[in-house]
């Protein structure tokens, strides 16, 4: 099992979720070599439901990170649903 995946969301742009310790997950969004955002939860808080799963990352990085939509602008979104995939393909390893 890989403890770390990532998805491509552009040329630079790269969402990772990372397995730590005691069943906590960290979802990172990097442009370049920048981070934009780092959000840290446990597993059993992440939606099982594919639907809620975006919304609950959008909800923490607006929260922890809320520079991060401004400067991603119409990439958030995009950004987002990626993460959701990175953690998911985490998940299903």
């Amino acid at each position: 099992m890989n403890n770390s995946t990532q998805v491509v969301t552009g040329p630079t742009l790269r969402q990772f979720a990372t397995w730590i310790e005691d069943g906590e997950l960290v979802v990172t969004s990097k442009l370049g070599t920048s981070t934009l955002s780092r959000v840290k939860f446990k597993r059993l808080e992440f939606p099982f439901a594919e639907i809620d799963q975006a919304g609950f990352l959008k909800d923490r990085v607006i929260r922890e990170f809320p520079v991060a939509a401004h400067v991603l602008g119409a990439m958030f979104d995009q950004c987002i649903s990626d993460q959701a995939k990175a953690v998911t393909n985490l998940l299903a390893e």
